[in-house]
Order: structure tokens, then C-alpha cells, then sequence
């Protein structure tokens, strides 16, 4: 009486790895790796709203959970039972073959990732000059809210196939020599390699699993960002019951028109000046991406195609406080045509 006290003593004050990280029992790997993160972030102890305690208890039971053989244990004893695994040989059950093909399977299913989903931003120069966020609103195939992913309408619809034990492979053990044996692994027959029996459909996705979906992506532009850049929100991308899910990364693309084309860091425009003012000198006001005006002055001759550059009036760049220059280029506006008085002043005086 006395030792079934003390263990469910035990038990009560056990902690629950699945409420550790406000999730259910059914909870697919996916949905595991999203809690762990989200809350691992929160609890870091670098945080203003760390907890080195609560931080390891996530650890831990994502440190189990995540791991399928682990939390196998674990859902047939709890955490007493991970503190203390059989050591009894092969006793409890245990197939070394079984082991051997359930961990290889996997080990190729925590390999299987989905693609990353690839989207153009479109910007203008003004964005990348100013820097902006966008709000953008990706579709996605996501886990089923209601089955969480299992196919199953309840919890009790979906169950380990009691042949493969789910692992969806069977072993068949073969001896073709004296003391030489083959093992040779099929999938299972009796669930169709899918490691579960289904029972009734879950209502919502009709057993797909997966449903469609929205969320809102905030996309910030930083000043100074160039054209092609990639811009990654890693698992965003659309989600499958035992796959990592992918990225959703956003390219940028440059469109529109202005009075300026980006060479890197520095603008490059052009201004038009008449003759006399290419003879005798001029001054010349540039609005520039964000509004404020940018004079250009120069005296004397100025030849046709001249550069000025103006410092510190490009693009930002990133990382750091300056920015690139302005190019000007001089473009002069010729004459269609001289007077007579005009022809004879130039021949007087060049």
C-alpha cells in the first residue's frame, strides 16, 4: 500500500513535458519544434523575461519529445521512466531488429524537409532608399486545427499498427548459411507502410492532414538593401506530418522610374544646363528620393558629359552611418541655331 503511494506520489509531482510546452499529447513534430522556439525565446536567459529554470524544463522536454523512441518511453512511464530505462537485456519487449530499422526510419524522416517557398517583393529605389515594412499575406498549407495533423477526427481514431508497432516496415529475418543470417525489411502489410490505423476521418480535412491556410508576414525593408537580396523567415513555409516544414523567403525586386539609377552604393542622375550656362557656370537644385534638395553648383567652363559628384548623397549602406555619393552627369542643351549677331560674337571672341 505504502509503495503505491509513494508512486503515485511520484507521478503527481512529475513534470509534464507536453504542458511544459503547451502542447497535447497528439502533438506532430512540427507543432513541437513551433512551441519549443517560440517559447525557448521567450524564456532565454539573455531576455529581459528569461528563466533559467523554465528555460531548461523546455529544453528538456523538447529534448524528449522530439526524439521518437524517447517519447515512446515516456508515454508509456512518464519521466521516471526516462530516468530509468530498462536495462534487462531484451526484456520488455525490446527487438534489436525492430530498434535498429524504427531508429533508421527515423533518422531518414528527421532528414525530409519541404522546399522553401520563394516570393518576389516588389519595391521601389525609394523604399530601399528610405527603408520600409510591408505587410504581406502568404497562403500556406498548414497543419489541420482540428486533428493537429494525424488524419484522425479523435485522438482515439489513430493508433500504432499493432503488427509494425508504427513504424510502417516490417522485418523478416531469413537464414541463408549456417550461421549466416539476412535481414530483410518490407513495408508492413496489414497499414499499408503508414505506421497507423485509422479509424474515423477527421472531419475538417477529410483525413488529408493538412488544410489551407493564411498568415500575415511583416517584411521590413532596411535602408540600403540591394536588388536580388533574400529576406528569410525560416519555418514559415507549408507544413507536412513529418517533415520539417520550409522557408518562405523573399527576393527583391526593383521597379518603377525615377531621375536616378543605383551604381551599388552611389545614385547616378543628370542635370541639363545651356550653353551659357556650361560657359559661364550655374546652380541647380536635385530633389532627391526622401524629398529634401540636393544643390549642385559649379563656375567656370564645364564640359559636356562632365561628372560632379556630390559626397554623401547616395544610397545607405547598410550597417553603418554614411551612405554612398551622387553622380551627376552634365548634359548641355545646344542651340538649335545661331543669329547672325550670335555667329559673329563667337568668331570675334573664340
Amino acid at each position: 500500500m505504502l509503495v503505491c503511494l509513494l508512486l503515485l506520489l511520484g507521478n503527481a509531482l512529475a513534470r509534464n513535458y507536453y504542458e511544459i510546452l503547451g502542447v497535447t499529447k497528439t502533438a506532430t513534430a512540427s507543432e513541437l519544434k513551433k512551441a519549443y522556439r517560440s517559447l525557448s525565446l521567450k524564456y532565454h536567459p539573455d531576455k529581459p523575461s528569461g528563466d533559467k529554470k523554465k528555460y531548461e524544463e523546455i529544453n528538456k522536454a523538447y529534448e524528449v519529445l522530439s526524439d521518437d523512441k524517447q517519447r515512446r518511453i515516456y508515454d508509456q512511464g512518464g519521466e521516471e521512466a526516462i530516468k530509468n530505462p530498462n536495462r534487462n537485456g531484451f526484456g520488455g519487449g525490446f527487438n534489436p531488429f525492430e530498434d535498429f530499422f524504427r531508429n533508421n526510419q527515423q533518422q531518414q524522416q528527421r532528414q525530409q524537409r519541404l522546399p522553401d517557398v520563394e516570393i518576389s517583393l516588389d519595391v521601389t529605389l525609394e523604399d530601399l532608399y528610405k527603408g520600409k515594412t510591408f505587410e504581406v499575406l502568404h497562403r500556406k498549407r498548414q497543419l489541420c486545427h482540428h486533428c493537429h495533423g494525424t488524419g484522425g477526427d479523435t485522438a482515439d481514431d489513430v493508433k500504432d499498427c499493432p503488427i509494425c508497432h508504427g513504424t510502417g516496415m516490417r522485418t523478416e529475418t531469413r537464414q541463408f548459411a549456417p550461421g549466416f543470417v539476412q535481414n530483410i525489411q518490407r513495408p508492413c502489410d496489414h497499414c499499408g507502410g503508414k505506421g497507423k490505423i485509422y479509424g474515423k476521418k477527421c472531419h475538417v480535412c477529410d483525413g488529408k492532414k493538412v488544410e489551407e491556410g493564411e498568415t500575415t508576414i511583416s517584411v521590413t525593408i532596411n535602408k540600403g538593401m540591394r536588388d536580388g537580396e533574400e529576406i528569410r523567415f525560416e519555418g514559415f513555409g507549408d507544413e507536412k506530418p513529418d517533415f520539417d516544414t520550409g522557408d518562405v523567403v523573399f527576393k527583391i525586386r526593383t521597379i518603377g522610374t525615377t531621375i536616378f539609377t543605383r551604381r551599388w552604393d552611389d545614385l547616378k542622375t543628370t542635370i541639363h544646363v545651356s550653353l551659357k550656362e556650361s560657359l559661364l557656370g550655374f546652380e541647380k537644385n536635385i530633389t532627391h528620393l526622401d524629398g529634401h534638395v540636393v544643390k549642385v553648383k559649379r563656375t567656370g567652363i564645364t564640359p559636356y558629359g562632365h561628372t560632379i559628384t556630390v559626397k554623401e548623397e547616395g544610397m545607405p549602406i547598410k550597417r553603418k552611418e554614411t551612405k554612398g555619393d551622387m553622380l551627376v552627369e552634365v548634359i548641355i542643351d545646344y542651340p538649335q541655331g545661331l543669329t547672325n549677331a550670335q555667329i559673329e560674337a563667337v568668331q570675334k571672341n573664340f
